[in-house]
């Protein structure tokens, strides 16, 4: 259920790894001829995550779960994508995409985990590992409304109503708003949690892959190299 998946990323900092990667698993299919167009080498954004609402918190000195408050991306000119996912408590995830490939440090160990890109559904609202703005899978041309401006920037406004799929599946209300004609989202509204962007700028440094994760990728990259042989002999007939 979408909305149990929304509320599942803002839970506290136990599970919360084990949270994030279940969150990949459902997503709305990407329109033939999408409405958002997705940011290329080169380029850095940010995605705040429900700001005002915790403008308000703060103003009442409520302490309440530890939740994701901003998304920061950077790709450089070799197509290398570094994504920081930051928590209300201060910490961090990582997350690296190259050559096809996630690989996510495991904060606290030294594990890394490595994904398959096209198996995760990048603009899910809960997925923030891979390429892809979150929360705007669902736009589509039927969707559109009509144009708009929010905060003096011409927008076309997309809006999708709260819907009940089938086994009583609840799809909570869906806005969008895309700036014309960058075609790059301003702000999506999933329900009660609302996510402004920032615009895509230019990004002229190199992002630098940590050492555990080079080792996972080289380490991935030998035994791809080992099936490739294995599968060359299998079609020579074993020789």
């Amino acid at each position: 259920m979408l909305m149990m998946r929304i509320c599942g990323i803002q839970t506290g900092r136990c599970g919360r790894v084990a949270i994030l990667s279940l969150l990949g698993a459902a997503s709305v299919a990407l329109a033939a001829d999408p409405a958002v167009k997705l940011p290329g080498p080169g380029s850095q954004w940010k995605m705040e995550i429900d700001a005002k609402r915790r403008e308000k918190k703060a103003e009442s000195a409520e302490d309440g779960p530890v939740r994701p408050v901003q998304l920061q991306v950077s790709m450089d000119a070799n197509g290398v994508e570094e994504r920081v996912l930051s928590f209300s408590d201060g910490s961090r995830q990582t997350a690296y995409s190259l050559n096809g490939m996630v690989y996510q440090a495991i904060p606290g160990t030294q594990e890394v985990l490595a994904l398959a890109g096209s198996g995760l559904h990048a603009p899910d609202p809960g997925e923030w590992r891979v390429a892809g703005f979150p929360g705007t899978a669902w736009i589509q041309k039927k969707y559109l409304v009509g144009r708009e401006e929010l905060n003096g920037i011409p927008c076309s406004r997309y809006h999708r109503p709260a819907v009940v799929e089938e086994g009583g599946i609840f799809e909570p209300e869906l806005n969008a708003w895309i700036r014309e004609p960058e075609r790059v989202p301003v702000r999506v509204q999933v329900g009660t949690s609302v996510y402004d962007f920032s615009p895509v700028t230019r990004f002229t440094g190199s992002v630098s892959v940590p050492p555990a994760v080079l080792k996972k990728v080289q380490a991935l990259e030998r035994q791809n190299a080992a099936l490739r042989r294995l599968s060359e002999r299998e079609k020579n007939g074993g020789r």
